[in-house]
């Protein structure tokens, strides 16, 4: 008997089949629509209209009231299922019990995410609430990520039920407090987070394969100057580069910096305080009457 086999089909039929995950895959689905829709507003009251009264939250939390009920309902239908099975009568017991541990655990696992999402989504009311659209934007950005991850998540459920663990695991992760490893879900949701406190747009995140690269891009400057920072993921050496925007007046027109991890431990320095104080540089410099010697700056307080 191959019980992983069964398992594995158990599973994808309860990913794809049993309404929980319909409900939810279209909930996320919406909400990730309103999410888009929020991003591009610049007045909080616009974002507050973009989530139609945050129609989320009552829907998540409508599922966590009833998660016992549909914890047994699932299991009921994963024991409907035909699953023609052969071996002794205790290979299949143990088999039983182990779709219903499964069962479960996915049901389980789901409520991570809507409670992040929903500890998000009520953060972001208090910042409409208050009128701080830097903050409103910044939560907005991270509410993306988890959603993100909640969709992959789900569509690994009926692919590859250990990637689906993969995914829920690193997004569980805890941040690394020197923002060293880029690869660390937690860690790029930090980086994020920073940049649309300094009024970065349109802030993306690529993986390179083929070069074992991470990619964060972002804009800023009235005319969109592309901002990116990038680490090798074997050397873990991070490269920096952007353009002066034009109508600034800076000392340069391009900058281009590199933050060898090794060598700045030992000197007690952590890319954190160092993104930190570049992009303090650079807001100043975007002010109307802020300090233009941005290359002397970088020069004298990052090195």
């Amino acid at each position: 008997m191959d019980a992983d086999k069964h398992i594995q089909e158990a599973v994808a039929w309860l990913a794809s089949e049993h309404n929980f995950f319909i409900e939810l895959k279209k909930d996320l689905t919406d909400l990730k629509g309103d999410l888009e829709s929020a991003k591009t507003k610049e007045q909080v009251k616009d974002i507050k209209k973009a989530f139609r009264d945050f129609r989320y939250l009552a829907r998540s939390e409508q599922r966590f009231q009833q998660y016992e009920k549909q914890v047994e309902e699932a299991l009921a239908d994963l024991g409907k299922q035909k699953i023609t099975v052969s071996g002794t009568i205790s290979e299949i017991h143990h088999l039983i019990q182990r779709l219903q541990t499964e069962a479960a655990s996915l049901i389980h696992d789901s409520s991570f995410y809507e409670g992040k999402i929903q500890k998000l989504l009520t953060y972001l009311q208090v910042n409409i609430q208050e009128h701080h659209l830097e903050q409103a934007q910044a939560v907005l950005m991270e509410i993306i990520l988890v959603v993100d991850d909640a969709e992959k998540w789900i569509a690994a459920l009926s692919v590859d039920l250990n990637q689906a663990r993969q995914i829920l695991l690193k997004s569980q992760e805890e941040p690394d407090p020197n923002w060293d490893d880029f690869e660390n879900p937690e860690t790029q949701r930090q980086i994020q987070r920073l940049l649309v406190q300094r009024l970065f747009r349109n802030i993306s995140i690529d993986h390179i394969q083929d070069h074992r690269e991470i990619i964060i891009k972002a804009y800023f400057g009235k005319f969109g100057s592309i901002f990116w920072i990038r680490q090798n993921i074997n050397t873990k050496r991070i490269d920096i580069g952007f353009p002066a925007p034009t109508e600034l007046g800076w000392d340069q027109s391009q900058f281009s910096l590199q933050f060898y991890m090794e060598r700045e431990r030992k000197r007690g320095k952590t890319f954190r305080v160092f993104l930190e104080k570049l992009l303090e540089i650079i807001a100043d410099g975007t002010k109307p009457h802020g300090r233009m010697d941005v290359g002397n700056r970088i020069s004298w307080e990052l090195r």
